[in-house]
């Protein structure tokens, strides 16, 4: 618009320019839930398959094998895999030496079993070697076939370990879901926040960068396009060291979001405000 002077050309007909960049700052939102729907559709399945096709090429074996990996339930209570195999024995998910600790009538019990495997059709791990004992007192261990009184699915097993190895792959959702279960986590509670403005970016640098193109004529363009590309790699610092800072516990994880967006939002407004009409 600025290369052929079809802003001028707009702005004697009386259209502002203000006017002018709706239909872009629309797209703009438009595109911001497209980011967050992709990312909510390629956290799932599509992850599962790509972590699966690298451990592969690593190890050279079909089964992904997870080890040392600890759940919580939003009770309270905890289930530890020594070794969790996604697809076990005819592709069926499969724990050998699991251990829980769930909260049940008031007090503290344990489960142990030398294998649990996945059961689809009752959505229930069936414990092999089960066994059940109460932690206060001398009662003796009981026999149980099924883990029952656990909030805990192969599929949660696979969102703790992407947790643990790249907690910005997790979806919002699945953030969501872990910071329900460990409402202290600060990673969790900063991802919760940090997914809700990332998107937002598509947005917010429309704000900011395009009154920086229409500020300058059709033969300082370039300098225009300069100044917009600057203020992108500056929003992208920010934000990268925000969220940093918001992992490590450094910035509570609301300011940690939402401080790039909130600036570079505001100097948007303000830039957008003072473009000549």
């Amino acid at each position: 618009l600025v290369r052929h002077q079809e802003t001028v050309a707009a702005m004697a007909a009386g259209v502002s320019l203000r006017r002018m960049l709706v239909p872009i700052l629309l797209l703009g939102l438009v595109s911001s839930g497209v980011v967050w729907q992709l990312r909510e559709t390629l956290a799932g399945r599509p992850l599962e398959m790509r972590e699966s096709l690298r451990h592969y090429l690593v190890k050279k074996d079909y089964n992904l094998v997870v080890e040392n990996l600890w759940i919580r339930d939003g009770k309270g209570g905890v289930v530890g895999l020594p070794r969790f195999l996604p697809r076990g024995e005819a592709g069926t998910p499969v724990v050998e030496g699991l251990d829980a600790y769930l909260m049940n009538a008031r007090e503290w019990t344990s489960v142990r079993a030398n294998r649990a495997v996945w059961d689809e059709a009752q959505q229930a791990w069936i414990l092999e070697g089960g066994t059940r004992r109460a932690l206060q007192g001398d009662q003796p261990a009981e026999r149980v076939t099924r883990l029952e009184g656990l909030e805990f699915t192969p599929s949660l097993a696979l969102t703790y370990q992407r947790a643990r190895q790249a907690p910005l792959e997790l979806s919002f959702e699945q953030a969501k879901e872990l910071s329900r279960r460990d409402p202290d986590n600060i990673v969790y509670q900063t991802l919760l926040q940090y997914h809700v403005t990332f998107p937002l970016a598509n947005f917010v640098l429309l704000l900011v960068g395009l009154p920086l193109l229409l500020r300058h004529e059709r033969s300082h363009g370039a300098r225009g396009v300069l100044w917009a590309s600057l203020a992108a790699l500056l929003y992208f610092s920010m934000d990268f060291v925000c969220r940093n800072l918001g992992l490590q516990g450094t910035l509570q994880p609301e300011l940690s979001a939402w401080l790039p967006t909130l600036t570079f939002g505001a100097l948007g407004v303000a830039l957008i405000d003072s473009i000549r009409t």
